[in-house]
């Protein structure tokens, strides 16, 4: 859908819609170019929010958060197939000083509910570190196997990695 001008658009993000009985999750669609330089931003100034009650709503995280700073985007997350919130969400501040702020709180309390506030990491750094974490893990493994062949008496003997 696209709309003539920036209020309507934040008119419809910010609106609950429903079709076919499912949420809609509306939110502006940009070229890969321009979503790349954007997450390169927001990264730096987002967070990961989880454990948030099926009943949570965007305004609600939005009243919450905008008291360690301007919000940019909160956006819950929801199941495809049901439209039921998947309990988690992420919320972008204008600066890291808000990011900050928040991660330097503790406990979060959001409905009753104590939530769960960690740094968001893009599913790149996330696949850079679990491959950094192989790669740690085959050395340490290669290692302790060139250890076990250099001791007396065993050698000839297969490790089971061998096998």
């Amino acid at each position: 859908m696209t709309f003539s001008d920036q209020e309507s658009l934040k008119k419809a993000q910010s609106a609950n819609v429903m079709i076919y009985g499912l949420k809609a999750d509306c939110h502006e669609v940009v070229s890969k170019k321009v979503l790349k330089g954007k997450s390169e931003i927001e990264s730096s100034s987002k967070i990961f929010v989880g454990g948030i009650t099926q009943s949570t709503s965007k305004d609600v995280l939005q009243k919450y958060f905008a008291n360690f700073g301007e919000i940019l985007e909160a956006r819950i997350l929801y199941d495809g197939n049901t439209g039921k919130s998947r309990g988690f969400a992420f919320i972008v501040f204008k600066n890291k000083e808000s990011k900050q702020r928040v991660l330097e709180q503790k406990i979060h309390t959001l409905k009753g509910k104590v939530i769960e506030i960690k740094q968001y990491q893009s599913e790149g750094s996330l696949n850079k570190k679990n491959s950094e974490k192989s790669q740690k893990n085959r050395k340490n493994a290669d290692s302790q196997k060139v250890q076990i062949e250099k001791m007396p008496g065993l050698s000839g003997i297969a490790s089971k990695a061998d096998s």
